[in-house]
């Protein structure tokens, strides 16, 4: 598989699972507010997405599990943009190109990897928790589980740096990140948001106004 055809199946994993987990935020959302709400994902008992949205699984600090995903593939895909650059800079000696432009390939590739790694964990853990703990299944959740499981195979075989290279990796790249403003901001931009989805979204409004009425 080419670099570019390595970059287009990431990119298409990230956004598949940026999709699917926020519309299940969506849903999980209209299923806190709203008692009536039936999820369109909701098709038997088997196969029921509010059944996990609504177990201890579903959320994490009063916050659904479903917008960490929403963070986690933002943060995914940003870095595979970044993995090339729309247009070449300017070629300097060929020894010099080499030297700068390889470890920031293989430095992206291994950032995803070691976020890949970290997530696998985390969505085997809660595919174990759907399908013999609640025994159901969300559709939505199993698209964010094969994302994940995706971008660790693809980023994993496509990665030439090791991981032990990232810490040195990361301290390069964030100097070279504050001599690029546009970058820059991104990132804050980034960190903004993620901070401030986790910090305002809506509590479960439909628990707190049935425990508020009396019985």
């Amino acid at each position: 598989m080419t670099k570019r055809h390595v970059r287009a199946t990431l990119i298409a994993l990230c956004v598949l699972g940026l999709i699917a987990s926020a519309t299940s935020t969506y849903v999980h959302y209209r299923l806190m507010h709203d008692a009536s709400y039936t999820s369109f994902c909701d098709i038997s008992e088997a196969v029921n997405c509010e059944t996990v949205y609504r177990s201890a699984y579903g959320t994490l600090a009063g916050i659904p599990v479903a917008l960490g995903g929403v963070i986690w593939f933002s943060l995914a895909l940003l870095l595979t943009f970044v993995s090339e650059p729309s247009a070449p800079p300017a070629k300097p000696s060929k020894a010099r190109h080499a030297e700068s432009a390889e470890p920031s390939e293989s430095s992206v590739s291994g950032y995803l990897f070691a976020l890949s790694t970290v997530a696998l964990a985390v969505v085997l853990y809660l595919a174990y928790a759907s399908f013999f703990v609640l025994k159901t299944v969300c559709i939505l959740c199993v698209l964010t589980y094969v994302a994940v499981i995706g971008i660790f195979i693809v980023s994993g075989a496509s990665s030439p740096a090791r991981l032990g290279s990232l810490p040195r990796f990361a301290a390069r790249d964030l100097r070279r990140l504050v001599g690029y403003p546009v970058a820059l901001v991104i990132a804050i931009l980034y960190l903004a948001g993620a901070a401030s989805a986790i910090a305002f979204f809506p509590r479960d409004a439909v628990s707190v106004a049935a425990a508020a009425t009396p019985s």
